[in-house]
């Protein structure tokens, strides 16, 4: 969808007019719905801080008015490969059924993973495949503009919640002078937090491993405790497996932390691979901006052609201040450009000349 048809697709979601949502993005009352009404029939393309507006008058992520507006079948295919190649989107066949999924060695893995994970959900419980049901499918249609602005508040409800446990059994676990002295009690530690839910990934390391000794590495992701709170909430507001988690993993950091202060050091990837994702990031980034240069170019040559076509004659470069003083003589008299442009229909054909 184009940036325009999804102007007009959640403001329909939002039971708005197109004046009611000029006027809470700020507009005038007497230009309100026109310029909604230019942006949604993509007459004109709102600048970067408009759209901020008109997404946060609509209660939707930025991202969702982002336009991709797919014209074919090799354009949609042509995404996938750039997903591929920058985002580790994986293509697999399962009996005869072909299956996209993410790499799960790339770096955007865990964050896809939790997020494809609270889209299911949130299909699961907002929508009924066997009736009807006109305020579930709203409330579904409102999540997808509005993500992922629903999953950051639960985020933080969660990260709230578990800093509150954790905290807490730190406290009473450093209290009680907490120590390590043989490497047993690492494992059992270990063996505790499988047991609580923890998910961890145990694998030896050949480059640091030699006869007759064998390097294990235990690597733990944080992010997943923000998932274990999701479906352990009891009537009273407790439950005896997200404490148990909270104390696995409360230990768990005593343990590093004693470990770090005895002079162990503790190596730590996921700095490396948020800097190696920012630098995907990054390129991505450019390449979108390589590309909004390009259609910006291409929309100048437009209207260089739309002038010429006027003129009947090439424009020379030495009369661009000519055609530029006249446009701005065009706004100081009355604003006539502007209102110009604002007409949605234009009866009669418009003749101007600029030479003095």
């Amino acid at each position: 969808m184009s940036v325009g048809s999804k102007i007009r697709y959640i403001r329909n979601l939002r039971k708005l007019t197109q004046k009611e949502l000029g006027l809470k993005v700020g507009f005038s009352i007497a230009t309100a719905d026109v310029r909604i009404r230019q942006y949604e029939s993509e007459k004109m393309v709102p600048k970067a801080d408009i759209l901020s507006k008109i997404a946060d008058a609509l209660e939707v992520d930025a991202a969702a008015l982002n336009g991709v507006d797919y014209q074919s079948e090799k354009e949609l295919m042509h995404t996938l490969f750039d997903l591929e190649r920058d985002f580790g989107l994986r293509l697999e066949k399962r009996g005869s059924k072909y299956m996209l999924c993410f790499d799960p060695n790339s770096e955007i893995e865990p964050y896809m993973d939790y997020a494809l994970s609270s889209w299911y959900k949130a299909r699961e419980t907002m929508l009924n495949p066997f009736e009807e049901n006109a305020d579930g499918d709203l409330e579904y249609h409102l999540w997808t503009q509005r993500f992922p602005i629903d999953l950051v508040k639960e985020e933080t409800t969660r990260k709230e919640r578990t800093e509150r446990l954790v905290s807490g059994r730190c406290n009473e676990i450093k209290t009680q002078g907490y120590k390590i002295e043989k490497v047993n009690e690492l494992i059992l530690l270990f063996e505790k937090m499988i047991k609580s839910g923890i998910k961890l990934e145990i694998r030896s390391d050949k480059k640091r491993s030699a006869v007759g000794r064998i390097v294990a590495c235990v690597s733990v992701c944080h992010s997943q405790f923000l998932s274990l709170h999701s479906n352990m909430d009891n009537a009273d507001g407790t439950n005896e497996i997200a404490a148990d988690t909270a104390a696995a993993y409360a230990e768990y950091l005593c343990a590093i932390e004693y470990l770090t202060g005895a002079g162990i050091k503790i190596e730590q990837a996921s700095r490396e691979k948020a800097k190696r994702y920012a630098a995907k990031k990054k390129a991505l980034q450019q390449r979108q901006a390589e590309d909004e240069r390009k259609k910006r170019t291409h929309r100048l040559c437009q209207i260089g052609g739309a002038v010429e076509s006027v003129l009947g004659r090439p424009i020379d470069e030495n009369e661009l201040p000519k055609l530029i003083a006249f446009l701005q003589r065009q706004e100081r008299n009355g604003k006539y450009f502007s209102k110009a442009m604002q007409s949605e229909n234009v009866t009669d054909p418009v003749t101007f000349s600029w030479e003095n």
